[in-house]
């Protein structure tokens, strides 16, 4: 980082130190009017373009800055839209009645694949919609991964929840192997307290999940 900052300081420190030597030199060594009035000229385009520059620089940085800061919120609450999504899909392939909560939506990591299988009924329209949140996770990583708005381990979350879906909907449409499938669907739900574990703007515990107002998306 240090390194790099310097590289980029060096064609400044040059551009001021020629634009002060040249000035010098027309104080001290140049009598004529005409060719010191050159010099002058020379030596304060020297000097002004590190200012051009810097100038430029630290627009372009607040700009970037703002851009980025704008994009992390909107893929914040993309992600997270997507995310109470996938959590009414559970809720309604899984056949609960009541409205989730955190800890409640905890609890079904202790399900057992049994149960899952015995529970699970994926309809055709929710098979859609699986379709579409794995699109839309994808895009979420392509554009977060231009602005750098995601850590790491979210992004291997989501990467991971998005094959999860994938590995779903074709072993359900292929092979239709009741075991498999609640097998992805409980990594599914723990990709999803994952992210939760590493997201502060999304608490299930904070507000229920009406399906009233979501069923509309499945």
């Amino acid at each position: 980082m240090l390194k790099n900052l310097l590289l980029r300081t060096i064609p400044y420190l040059l551009s001021v130190i020629g634009g002060i030597t040249l000035f010098l030199i027309s104080l001290d060594k140049v009598k004529d009017p005409n060719v010191s009035g050159l010099i002058d000229n020379i030596a304060a385009s020297l000097l002004s373009i590190p200012l051009v520059f810097l100038l430029y620089d630290y627009t372009n940085y607040r700009i970037s800055k703002q851009v980025n800061r704008t994009l992390a919120t909107n893929i914040t609450d993309k992600v997270n839209s997507l995310i109470l999504n996938i959590v009414v899909f559970l809720r309604h392939s899984l056949g609960l009645k009541v409205n989730v909560h955190l800890e409640s939506f905890n609890k079904l990591q202790d399900w057992s694949l049994k149960k899952i299988a015995q529970r699970l009924k994926i309809t055709r329209a929710e098979m859609n919609n699986l379709r579409a949140y794995r699109y839309e996770i994808d895009e979420i990583l392509y554009r977060a991964s231009r602005g750098n708005v995601l850590t790491s381990e979210q992004s291997q979350i989501l990467s991971s929840l998005s094959r999860e879906i994938l590995h779903l909907i074709t072993e359900h449409n292929l092979h239709r192997d009741k075991h498999i499938v609640a097998k992805h669907v409980k990594n599914i739900i723990s990709r999803v307290i994952e992210w939760q574990d590493t997201s502060s703007d999304i608490s299930l515990g904070a507000e229920n999940v009406d399906s009233s107002e979501e069923a509309g998306k499945i």
